[in-house]
């Protein structure tokens, strides 16, 4: 049974007829020979078309728009000749700058450090690309990227694009200027910063200084009062020490003029009894 149901379905398309599908929901059906080749060249494909639509709302789209993108933004098709040019020079897929966020890093079976060492070279490495990539498109030609990417005549012509071009490039040059101005009163108000912690810093080294001599004055003090003390209290003890032995001597020059004293009582009346005898 199984058999003969293959078979009435291969004669049904036998004669070259496509079988029926029904589309997925929000789709339109497409012949598989018009899909596009999904391959990591795809981009270079087409990207350096031709007829590649000459400006969006009258402006390309360079560089500068992909550099403004914020996080979860789609990175838009490249349109400036120098964009793509640089793009081509140094093999950069324009998806490679999209804006990087920080939950795509966040992983909480590592240590933070980790994975926020991870989300800060992927933003450095992003920064890197489009100072390396801006740098090289300012240094093209833009008359003469305009003939290799766009027809002479036509939508999309050299004039438009180079008009385009102009107002692109004046516009980064604006840009440009006005970072450089951000750039050096930056560094302005950072010089203005260092000098007042160096004035700080001065400040609080004299202070600690005269701190430090109040207290080697108040130790010195202190060593003198204490000096002085010892010096008061081995002098009473001295003092105390002589009047002691004075006082001893004294005693005992009293005890012994008393002896002689008693010694010459006793030798006097041993002289009467003997001359009574």
């Amino acid at each position: 049974m199984q058999r003969s149901v293959s078979t009435s379905r291969n004669d049904e398309y036998a004669d070259g007829a496509e079988p029926s599908r029904t589309p997925r929901r929000g789709r339109t059906p497409r012949s598989r020979e018009y899909r596009p080749k999904q391959d990591a060249d795809a981009w270079v494909q087409r990207i350096a078309l031709p007829a590649l639509e000459a400006k969006e709302g009258g402006v390309l789209c360079s560089l500068d728009r992909i550099e403004k993108l914020q996080i979860g933004q789609r990175v838009p098709r490249l349109t400036s000749p120098r964009s793509i040019k640089a793009c081509l020079d140094l093999g950069v897929d324009p998806k490679q700058l999209a804006p990087v966020s920080i939950d795509g890093y966040r992983d909480d079976q590592v240590d933070a450090q980790i994975w926020m060492l991870r989300y800060q070279h992927a933003q450095d490495l992003r920064d890197s690309l489009m100072v390396k990539l801006c740098a090289l498109r300012l240094s093209y030609d833009a008359e003469a990227i305009a003939k290799q990417f766009r027809p002479s005549t036509g939508a999309g012509s050299n004039a438009e694009v180079l008009a385009a071009e102009s107002t692109t490039e004046q516009r980064a040059t604006e840009r440009v200027e006005r970072l450089q101005e951000k750039q050096r009163k930056l560094a302005s108000t950072r010089v203005e910063a260092l000098n007042e912690s160096v004035q700080m810093q001065k400040s609080l080294e004299g202070k600690i200084g005269r701190v430090d001599d109040m207290l080697e004055r108040r130790q010195e003090a202190r060593r003198l009062t204490e000096n002085t003390r010892v010096n008061t209290l081995l002098l009473s003890s001295m003092q105390q020490s002589a009047a002691v032995r004075e006082a001893d001597l004294e005693e005992a020059y009293e005890a012994g003029e008393h002896f002689r004293i008693e010694q010459e009582k006793l030798a006097a009346a041993r002289r009467r009894e003997a001359q009574q005898r």
